[in-house]
């Protein structure tokens, strides 16, 4: 899918880097998900689920509270950094990443307090010493930043005693108990698919 708006570089949604994300990154564009042993979300990988959250991320500029970043860069001080362009729906902190010499659509996610300000600031979004901490970073999506919030019971919140998300009340800030998605390559294996050879071209 072809994203073209005014003022900005055009942009390619591809189907195989889609379907490729949606298992863990189809939660935060609202697609049915189950959770997994590790506290994870997990989304069916379906044709029809990656068409869907193609949609949802073709459709991201359209939303009320959006910032585009068209200098961006991703990983910065890594050796996965790259020029990067970012829609940001600010209300939700999910992020689509775009690599910018190409144009494609390489990952979505929802960010945490801190990533939220470094992008703000920097134009970045990833790297650095803390970027893979070996926690489950894909976690149920909190969708409304100003309704209250219970986790999900999970293996871990059961047996282990241990809560996913940090809980939010009416008073607390919004820019609190957020927990981005990211992929098991990137939080596991310590890879984001970004080449022409995993990325659709356009």
């Amino acid at each position: 899918m072809m994203m073209n708006y005014e003022g900005h570089p055009e942009l390619h949604v591809g189907f195989w880097q889609s379907r490729f994300k949606v298992p863990d990154h189809g939660a935060v564009h609202d697609l049915p998900y189950t959770i997994k042993d590790n506290g994870g979300t997990k989304t069916e990988k379906t044709d029809e689920n990656a068409l869907k959250m193609m949609r949802s991320v073709v459709d991201m500029p359209n939303r009320e509270n959006v910032l585009w970043v068209d200098d961006g860069m991703y990983q910065a001080g890594t050796d996965r950094e790259f020029k990067a362009i970012y829609i940001y729906d600010m209300d939700k902190r999910v992020i689509a990443v775009f690599k910018k010499d190409t144009g494609n659509f390489v990952t979505t996610c929802q960010l945490t307090e801190k990533e939220d300000a470094e992008l703000k600031a920097t134009g970045n979004f990833g790297g650095k010493k803390d970027w893979f901490s070996g926690q489950v970073r894909n976690l149920p999506p909190q969708q409304n930043v100003e309704s209250d919030f219970t986790p999900v019971a999970t293996f871990e919140s059961e047996v282990m005693g241990i809560t996913p998300i940090s809980p939010m009340d009416k008073n607390s800030s919004p820019n609190q108990g957020f927990t981005p998605t990211n992929s098991f390559e990137s939080d596991v294996m310590g890879i984001t698919p970004i080449d022409d050879s995993q990325v659709d071209n356009p």
